[in-house]
């Protein structure tokens, strides 16, 4: 008798791991607000932006753009922000500085001096890698969720589905003003920060 209790009291604790397992792969529990893993903040003080048809693509210089963590298991941390034309637009002054504009309050960020502009006839687009100011502050945030989710294949989203993590990347210039472009992104679960903008 006690041995047929202590299997059921078993077969109830693997139930309730199961239960909670599910809960947690669907995301009805979401774990990212409390179990992730972040890197270091990293320095640089280059970007690039490349210019295509309906957005800008930008992209801090961090070298190298895989990071291993603490687990063993190496990520690739760095990440291309888009910005939409309906958006933001982009200058060059007479100095040759790349200068950034939010068209929904003309709030402008001068982004830094153009040290290269390069043609990529592969997609017909102008690629510039930009040197920030010596007296701005640029930083690149990564964090990853620790426990994965399961998401379902939408063929019309072209999404392939299957185990994930989720995942954010945030990077940030701050001018010798004190204006703030952030870059920001997030895939999955973990709670959402403070979105793209000038600030």
């Amino acid at each position: 008798m006690l041995r047929f209790k202590r299997m059921w009291i078993f077969l109830g604790i693997l139930m309730v791991l199961g239960v909670s397992w599910y809960l947690v792969l669907s995301r009805a529990i979401n774990p990212d607000a409390y179990f992730i893993k972040k890197i270091d903040p990293i320095p640089f003080t280059r970007i690039y932006v490349n210019d295509y048809v309906g957005s800008l693509q930008i992209a801090p210089n961090l070298g190298d753009e895989y990071k291993t963590m603490s687990t063993g298991n190496r990520y690739y941390i760095s990440n291309i922000y888009s910005l939409y034309d309906d958006d933001y637009s982009f200058t060059i002054d007479e100095d040759n500085h790349f200068v950034l504009k939010q068209l929904s309050n003309n709030k402008i960020f001068v982004l830094g001096k153009i040290l290269e502009k390069t043609y990529l006839e592969y997609n017909g687009t102008d690629l510039y890698t930009i040197q920030l100011p010596k007296d701005y502050a640029a930083f690149h945030h990564y964090k990853r969720g620790l426990l994965p989710f399961y998401e379902k294949v939408n063929f019309t989203m072209m999404s392939s589905g299957g185990i994930k993590y989720s995942s954010e990347v945030t990077t940030i210039v701050i001018s010798s003003s004190g204006d703030e472009l952030r870059l920001y992104q997030n895939n999955g679960y973990i709670p959402k920060g403070k979105p793209t903008g000038i600030y």
